[in-house]
């Protein structure tokens, strides 16, 4: 397993991707706990369906899933999804109950190398991120974990007594053994397998032998065949976080021309299933509309600096700049809905593995789009918010932060409900301003939450800061990269990459920029900066580079 190990099944992928959004809270440790007591229970020839692993790792089943996972599998997965979710929180290891070690020093006290202990984690050995008293984060084994692997395992522990190195006599004596089996029909696999049985040596040690006797080096390639979507899903997650195509190419078993192929279809269907709706407004018949709308200074660039996407959930009543409400319906919404209807377009003529830099054009116009939708938001915000206090007899700015948070987000969802249907062309002279029929949807549901009766609580985010509220309105955001409660953790980057992340995905005053466009600007290769952004976020999600093989 990698630095940055991928998971393989969906179950698990969900499992974790539910566990990334909400890394602050106890679900991380009752995850370990339950993991620890699944790996103690499951029987390698068994199969589950993933409703079960995922009411015994989570207290909820899935629905429709249809996988079933058999045990060998499930501990692979198992291993994966227990060292990256503690990599989100890691623990100290003084508190952890009964202690623990990393692996250089149990590989030491139990006698087996380092990379024997982890190929133990596919029979259930789980090891976890741990904060040692040095200081550092890395892959560690907890005391408990080890002695209950060594009571389900305790061949392991007398195989590691008595373990010596292969002879050259005796390495060479199996080599002409397992030839002679392989001539009689069986499959490499199958000869080192029955050799392993009176040899008192491993299947691994002999089926490597085998390879190396027939002059194979590297991983063992893949039979290859239809590429699926769970494929697709495992390379695109790989390279968002930071694993090269080579090693992408090695884990999944395919060449590196495959590997960017599925690469490319993955790409191309997120982008599909973000294909944005669009309004006509008379003025794209412009022929010079594209150079009027969307290279307009004040759709290229905020006209007046807004708070830190880490800045508390109060800041939000600063946002509205001065002027913006006058380039509202005039500028704003029109760009908006022209950078839309380009995309769709493009996306409509995308074949099934199309070119990498249309990908990338496409990718970049969607972060544009959200990028203005929340510029429209923001403006609107300050009058939707005015009418809620309205309702409630008590100015803003008096509103106590629970009752704030709750306006807040109730007030962000009408506008992102109303953003994507609002046309000011639909009735005419009739239809008001947008920031105006904001306001009065706002009077609207207020009236009918209060004559329904409808006083539920709304499950607002976790984090309090205004990034975390207004991600409503960038809805391909997360999907492109980066999701919101990553933006919370933008601190623990340094300067230079804190700032290439705002760049790209618009954090800051510009909109967000292009590769190529970070690339001139840094005098660097756009490879160079697509590496440097996957290795930011993947220390904005928790992973460590630590001592995993």
């Amino acid at each position: 397993m990698g630095r940055t190990a991928i998971l393989k099944t969906l179950v698990f992928e969900n499992i974790l991707e539910a566990i990334e959004k909400a890394p602050e809270s106890d679900i991380i440790e009752q995850l370990l706990q339950a993991g620890a007591d699944l790996a103690g229970q499951v029987e390698s020839e068994s199969s589950y369906p993933a409703e079960f692993i995922a009411w015994r790792l989570t207290g909820h089943r899935e629905i429709d899933s249809g996988e079933s996972l058999s045990g060998t599998v499930i501990l692979h997965e198992l291993a994966i999804l227990v060292q990256r979710a503690s990599a989100l929180r890691p623990r100290e290891v003084g508190s952890l109950s009964g202690g623990a070690r990393d692996l250089h020093q149990a590989a030491a006290d139990i006698g087996v190398s380092v990379r024997t202990l982890q190929r133990w984690r596919e029979d259930g050995l789980l090891m976890r991120q741990m904060l040692f008293p040095d200081g550092k984060i890395r892959l560690g084994v907890s005391n408990q974990m080890l002695s209950s692997f060594r009571d389900r395992h305790p061949e392991r522990f007398h195989q590691a007594a008595s373990f010596s190195r292969m002879t050259s006599d005796e390495s060479q004596s199996l080599a002409q053994e397992a030839f002679e089996l392989i001539r009689r029909g069986n499959s490499p696999n199958q000869a080192a397998r029955q050799l392993c049985a009176r040899s008192g040596r491993s299947h691994e040690a002999i089926r490597q032998l085998i390879r190396r006797h027939r002059g194979e080096r590297g991983p063992v390639r893949g039979a290859g065949g239809l590429v699926d979507d769970r494929e697709r899903k495992l390379v695109l997650a790989g390279v968002r976080r930071g694993l090269e195509i080579s090693e992408i190419c090695r884990r999944i078993g395919r060449s590196p021309v495959s590997t960017r192929r599925i690469l490319a279809e993955a790409r191309a269907i997120v982008v599909r299933r973000l294909r944005p709706d669009w309004i006509h407004f008379a003025v794209f018949d412009q022929p010079d509309a594209d150079q009027i709308l969307l290279q307009a200074h004040a759709v290229v660039e905020r006209t007046h600096p807004g708070p830190e996407p880490g800045s508390p959930l109060e800041r939000l009543q600063t946002l509205k700049a001065p002027g913006d409400e006058k380039v509202l319906d005039s500028l704003l919404l029109p760009a908006m809905h022209l950078q839309r209807m380009q995309l769709s377009r493009t996306i409509d003529q995308l074949p099934k593995t199309p070119p990498v830099g249309r990908l990338e054009t496409i990718e970049t116009g969607l972060r544009r789009a959200d990028f203005l939708r929340r510029r429209v938001g923001e403006v609107v915000l300050g009058p939707a918010l005015s009418r809620v206090a309205h309702h409630r007899n008590t100015p803003v700015a008096r509103l106590s932060a629970q009752a704030f948070a709750e306006a807040a987000y109730f007030c962000i969802e009408v506008i992102s409900d109303m953003l994507d249907r609002f046309d000011p062309q639909a009735r005419g002279e009739l239809e008001p301003r947008f920031d105006r029929r904001i306001a009065l949807e706002v009077d609207k549901r207020i009236a009918l939450r209060e004559r329904g009766g409808s006083g539920r609580n709304p499950v607002l985010p976790e984090v309090r800061t205004v990034d975390a509220f207004l991600a409503l309105f960038e809805p391909a955001r997360f999907r492109l990269g980066l999701a919101p409660h990553l933006v919370a953790r933008l601190g623990r980057l340094a300067p230079s990459e804190r700032e290439l992340v705002q760049d790209r995905f618009g954090l800051r005053q510009r909109q967000p920029q292009a590769l190529e466009s970070l690339a001139e600007r840094h005098d660097v290769s756009a490879r160079r900066i697509q590496r440097r952004l996957a290795e930011a976020v993947r220390q904005l999600g928790g992973g460590a580079s630590s001592d995993d093989d």
